[in-house]
């Protein structure tokens, strides 16, 4: 009998992730400084791309030692690779509808979709969303004046 080979998929996630978040970040060093303390454009996706660093870097720390989970069934109910792969694609959408769907319509449907996808309750998911999207608005458009 062959033993079956598990693949260590949170230490592949983590070096998948470490190269996003670097390339975002060598993106960004293309982007204007800031000016007289002031942040400018580089500023949130230099502090973006540097986070997915770090925490990708724990995660793959943790995911070096940690011994390998099959993902395929960890709940013995469902495989959670359809799950990520419906994630990827909600997010994906979420991108491609950028310029085409207002960021008040746009968002809180995502999350309430996201929310459902991970069994949250209808009322949890869109109470969820809502206060989200509010919180994101209030902090983007009125802190930061960044119009979204």
């Amino acid at each position: 009998m062959s033993e079956r080979r598990s693949i260590n998929w949170d230490l592949w996630t983590s070096a998948a992730l470490t190269l996003v978040g670097l390339a975002l970040m060598l993106d960004a060093w293309t982007f204007p400084r800031g000016v007289r303390g002031v942040p400018g454009p580089a500023f949130f996706p230099l502090a973006i791309g540097g986070s997915i660093v770090a925490l990708s870097a724990i995660v793959g720390a943790h995911a070096w030692r940690a011994p390998i989970v099959a993902y395929w069934d960890r709940t013995g109910r469902e495989p959670i690779l359809r799950r990520m792969l419906l994630l990827m694609a909600l997010l994906l959408s979420y991108v491609a509808l950028w310029n085409v769907v207002p960021f008040l319509w746009r968002t809180p449907i995502l999350l309430i979709l996201i929310y459902r996808l991970f069994r949250e309750s209808w009322t949890r998911a869109v109470l969820l969303a809502a206060a989200l999207t509010v919180a994101l608005y209030a902090l983007f458009e009125g802190v930061l004046s960044i119009q979204l």
